[in-house]
């Protein structure tokens, strides 16, 4: 194998794939990037056996073939080249040499017979969107996902395909964030799909232009991405996801509807937030007609106060949150105003823009 390459064309490509790569992999061969080079462009993937990551770039390629190089050392050897250079890969006999300029480089390799590729990949379903559309529909739910619970399905987010849109939902058992894009043509019957932490974060790194689109599909056992020259298959997290519907009704369920300055709430709650308790995150909210207090207090009774003006006449509300599960809300919800929906002193909190429900947070109170 042979090739030559700037190094600008493969750094995006090369970064990609060796964020699928396990640091700590027992097993040599997945601590390599397969790297195949075919008539004028080149192919890489890297692996950790549940997410598998490619991406293709042009090059001049000299000698066809393929091998597999150990991919910290690659990127740290191709990140390191000036910009603008251009370097030579080769390939023979158990080594790859790089030359760059003055610079030459030759590391171990391993036999690309060895390296587990995806096989017999299968869609039930396939949907196209634009791509800054997924990757926003992914920045807006995916920290409600759970960490390491023991009910594994939380680790994940919930895809769901069907009547005409793709759904993103996280949970943790304290929160829940939702969030629809419009599917044209998608009438079907609703699929659902786990996907794992990890490849939700590999998803949202990967390279999106403006004009491009992002194709998405869901099989029994796998997820598959592809977007321009990059594709990422993930194994799905096997389980049944929480009936998520019954946590998040429609607002109309809420008798009690605050609207508030979106960026004003959310300084106000970062500024609660530094005297919180460090321990429980607490933050009081006292709603009165026209007011919204914050309040918080740590265990030292150092203590912030703030009060903000929103729309709201009805009856006192005093209630506890953590503050940095409303931050994250706050902070993903689109447009200038947010609404906090409320039932009692006891009730969860639903938060959403003023004017759409597309987005949609929820909130379990903590105790005072």
């Amino acid at each position: 194998m042979k090739l030559t390459i700037a190094r600008e064309a493969w750094l995006s490509a090369l970064q990609m794939a060796y964020g699928a790569v396990d640091r700590k992999q027992a097993v040599p061969i997945l601590g390599n990037l397969l790297i195949e080079a075919t008539p004028g462009k080149v192919a890489v993937w890297g692996t950790d056996l549940e997410i598998e990551v490619s991406a293709t770039a042009s090059a001049d390629v000299q000698v066809e073939g393929k091998t597999t190089i150990p991919a910290r050392k690659l990127w740290e050897i191709w990140r390191s080249l000036p910009p603008g250079s251009v370097a030579e890969i080769s390939a023979a006999g158990g080594r790859a040499t790089i030359r760059s300029g003055p610079t030459r480089f030759s590391l171990t390799t391993l036999e690309p017979e060895g390296f587990p590729l995806t096989q017999g990949f299968e869609a039930l379903v396939t949907v196209t969107l634009p791509a800054t559309e997924l990757k926003t529909l992914l920045e807006r739910v995916h920290f409600a996902m759970a960490q390491q619970d023991v009910r594994y399905y939380l680790n994940g987010l919930l895809l769901e395909v069907g009547e005409g849109r793709l759904r993103a939902v996280g949970a943790d058992g304290h929160r829940l964030a939702l969030c629809d894009a419009k599917l044209v043509g998608n009438q079907g019957e609703i699929l659902q799909a786990i996907v794992p932490r990890k490849a939700v974060g590999e998803v949202m790194r990967l390279g999106y232009g403006e004009a491009q689109e992002a194709t998405l599909e869901i099989g029994a056992q796998a997820l598959r991405v592809t977007t321009g020259d990059l594709r990422l298959v993930a194994r799905l997290i096997e389980g049944r996801f929480p009936e998520y519907q019954r946590v998040i009704p429609d607002p109309e369920v809420w008798d009690k509807h605050v609207l508030v300055e979106r960026e004003e709430l959310r300084q106000a709650l970062s500024r609660a937030a530094i005297l919180a308790n460090e321990r429980y995150r607490s933050v009081r909210l006292s709603v009165t007609s026209g007011r919204l207090g914050i309040q918080s207090e740590n265990a030292e009774h150092e203590q912030v106060e703030e009060d903000l003006e929103v729309d709201y006449e009805g009856p006192p509300i005093v209630i506890g949150f953590n503050v940095g599960y409303l931050i994250d809300a706050v902070s993903a919800i689109p447009g200038e105003r947010v609404r906090l929906c409320l039932n009692d002193d006891n009730s969860s909190c639903l938060l959403l823009a003023e004017t759409e429900t597309a987005c949609r947070y929820v909130v379990m109170p903590m105790r005072l």
